[in-house]
C-alpha cells in the first residue's frame, strides 16, 4: 500500500432471496464465498468471494471449466487477466 490504498479482487454473484437455496447450493460447489443481505430494498443476497486464494484457486478454475458467455466473459477475461497480475505480485 504505498500509496495508501488497496485493490482486492472480488467475485460477487446476487440471487433474489427467494433464491437462497440456489445459493447455497452454489457455495457449497465452489467451497468458499459468504453471505451478505437481504437488502431491505431489493430483497436480494450476495455471494461474495474477496480471498486472493479462493478466487485462484475455485472461482478462476470454475467458470474457466465453466465458460460464461457474451458480455460476462469477456467480463471474466479482464477479471482473470487482472487476479493473474496480482497473484504474481506485479500490481
Amino acid at each position: 500500500m504505498r500509496l495508501g490504498t488497496s485493490c482486492n479482487p472480488t467475485f460477487k454473484l446476487t440471487q433474489h432471496q427467494r433464491d437462497v437455496m440456489l445459493l447455497n447450493r452454489i457455495q457449497s460447489l465452489l467451497g468458499c464465498g459468504k453471505f451478505y443481505g437481504p437488502y431491505s430494498e431489493s430483497n436480494c443476497l450476495d455471494l461474495w468471494v474477496s480471498d486472493l486464494s479462493m478466487i485462484v484457486d475455485k472461482i478462476i478454475p470454475f467458470f474457466t471449466e465453466y465458460p460464461l458467455h457474451g458480455a460476462k466473459a469477456l467480463d471474466f477475461r479482464d477479471f482473470s487477466k487482472g487476479v493473474s497480475i496480482m497473484n504474481q505480485g506485479r500490481h
